[in-house]
């Protein structure tokens, strides 16, 4: 797996049932772009699936039924793009996020079920047909809202790439495979992976960062980066072609959605 450097739509007229899921119809659109033009009929095709809901700060988060597809307006550079504030500093795998023929930005919670559904049934499939040979860009924000666990999890990322970007991929792989397992004590539990199954060094300094939350710097960028792009559930996700932005979606799409709504052809 190629490693690189670290370099919205809302709910129309939905409420929430007795079970916390967001019902009612959505609205969704697609942006223009000289080389992909995202149609009507597919983008409403991706409001079928689900996404988890950002408290935007404060209280439970929720589980949305319904996802999203969202306009931002005019074509804009990625660079200039909120979803890419700090971009030199996330994990990528792929080409050049500016440059790369597509790119995805995703900023997904490891305690989201339907982040876990994304990374189980379609980013392998995306990796095999466009991220390994070179087509597409895959940079990933961390997101932690959905359970108490994930922001230990994710502070135990950040300090994870930081010292081995190899281990980083594999880590997240493992923790979104296995979330029963991180959950009682995140910090012991990815600890415990890492220095059995990757060559880190001190591994113990990825647990002191879930305990600790050492990283809030840069988890406070990515949860930044999210709000300032519109991103209100999880997976959400902004696009780009040859380095201009065309649409951002959110919901766990199955995989031929998630390639027609991002532009990308086999």
């Amino acid at each position: 797996m190629p490693v690189g450097t670290r370099a919205s739509g809302l709910a129309v007229g939905a409420g929430f049932d007795s079970t916390g899921y967001l019902t009612g119809d959505t609205e969704t659109q697609a942006m223009p772009h000289r080389r992909r033009v995202l149609t009507a009929t597919a983008a409403a095709a991706s409001l079928s699936l689900a996404g988890c809901l950002s408290n935007d700060g404060g209280g439970d988060s929720q589980a949305s039924s319904s996802t999203d597809a969202e306009t931002t307006g005019d074509a804009a550079s990625l660079a200039d793009h909120p979803a890419a504030a700090g971009l030199d500093a996330q994990p990528v795998l792929g080409p050049d996020p500016l440059s790369a023929d597509t790119t995805v930005v995703v900023f997904s919670d490891p305690s989201c079920p339907h982040c876990q559904d994304f990374e189980a049934d379609v980013f392998p499939k995306l990796n095999a047909n466009f991220i390994e040979p070179g087509s597409l860009s895959y940079v990933y924000r961390n997101m932690a809202f959905v359970a108490p666990w994930a922001t230990g999890a994710v502070h135990a990322f950040e300090e994870t790439y930081e010292r081995n970007a190899d281990a980083f991929w594999a880590l997240r792989e493992w923790v979104y495979s296995n979330p029963d397992q991180v959950a009682d004590d995140p910090g012991e539990t990815i600890k415990s992976y890492l220095a059995s199954e990757t060559d880190i060094e001190d591994p113990e300094a990825v647990r002191t960062a879930a305990a600790e939350r050492t990283q809030s710097a840069q988890v406070s960028q990515d949860e930044t980066a999210a709000k300032n792009a519109g991103i209100k559930s999880t997976p959400g996700f902004v696009v780009a072609a040859d380095g201009v932005v065309t649409t951002s979606f959110t919901g766990a799409k199955p995989y031929d959605e998630f390639v027609e709504l991002a532009g990308l052809s086999e």
